[in-house]
């Protein structure tokens, strides 16, 4: 998960314990061993709505909820048509913002 100021009730009851800047996924990764390859954000399209639901989520007050519900067969194929799209960018060029954080990194081949 991406960015610490979105962090939300959907957070607490998923028991997320933080969310991360790209450049702390890379270098965490790195501290570790690994190579990275690539690290880009990921749920890009989504990113202006989940903001606005966890800031009126603040607003609002009231018990931590999940942001997970099931939707209409309409909405779902909106979404996913949005993933698919953005899939097809990811697999070209990097994201510079985004829900989520994905990284592609290897352990190095010691000869």
């Amino acid at each position: 998960p991406a960015y610490a100021w979105l962090r939300g009730g959907h957070d607490a009851v998923v028991h997320g314990r933080r969310r991360y800047v790209r450049s702390e996924v890379v270098g965490l990764l790195e501290r570790a061993g690994f190579l990275v390859l690539r690290a880009t954000h990921a749920n890009v399209l989504l990113l202006p709505a989940a903001a606005l639901s966890r800031l009126c989520g603040r607003l609002a007050g009231g018990p931590p909820r999940s942001d997970v519900r099931c939707h209409s067969g309409l909405i779902n194929g909106m979404l996913r048509t949005l993933l698919r799209l953005e899939a097809l960018w990811l697999g070209r060029l990097d994201a510079p913002a985004g829900l989520s954080i994905l990284a592609l990194a290897r352990k190095p081949s010691h000869a």
